[in-house]
């Protein structure tokens, strides 16, 4: 089991920052969050679903920090394989195949498409190009397709998420919605983020 789930966290590319760090929820509003984590947790372990977690909020209040969290979690105690990128990250490394002999869009897709669980941050700031908005959409609507929930991270309001990604995979993220919304201020700004220690 270790070497599994030292097999998977190679695969995720979690951001070293995040390796180990908890959110601590020191508020109502943040118990909340957590709370809503956990009952996304347990209904993507019940059975096979798609199901969409939204995290929304400022930057610096800990959406990043939360969705690593639940991603190692995930790995350690249910060896579920998990990918952490950038939505523009994604992007970039499937349009990288373009023109390379041996690698193919197709391949690239279907690669983002089987992870248990995908986690993509910054998904408002993919770039607004045709092809940037149809591979966003194919890799969402094939995990859509094939019940693999997904977890998207945003500086937007959820109802504000269309103009970015599109009508359809707004639409999708819709269906088993768990939204947490981080409406506190930057823990940057204000102190130490959850988990994490400022040194002065």
């Amino acid at each position: 089991m270790a070497a599994r789930t030292a097999d998977l966290m190679r695969a995720a590319t979690i951001p070293a920052k995040y390796v180990g760090q908890r959110f601590a929820a020191g508020t109502d509003e943040q118990r909340a969050v957590l709370r809503t984590v956990q009952l996304y947790r347990d209904f993507i372990l019940r059975e096979p679903a798609w199901a969409a977690l939204v995290m929304i909020g400022t930057t610096g209040t800990g959406k990043t920090l939360l969705a690593c969290q639940l991603g190692q979690s995930l790995m350690a105690k249910a060896s579920r394989s998990i990918r952490y990128i950038t939505a523009a990250g994604m992007i970039s490394e499937i349009q990288a195949t373009y023109g390379r002999e041996g690698k193919s869009e197709e391949a690239e897709i279907m690669r983002f498409a089987q992870y248990d669980v995908l986690i993509l941050d910054e998904i408002d700031a993919i770039r607004n190009t045709d092809n940037a908005n149809l591979l966003l959409t194919e890799i969402i609507n094939r995990r859509y397709n094939e019940a693999k929930p997904v977890i998207v991270i945003s500086n937007q309001p959820f109802d504000n998420l269309a103009k970015f990604v599109g009508e359809r995979v707004h639409s999708r993220l819709y269906e088993n919605a768990f939204v947490c919304d981080f409406s506190w201020a930057d823990f940057r700004r204000n102190g130490a983020a959850p988990g994490l220690r400022v040194v002065r």
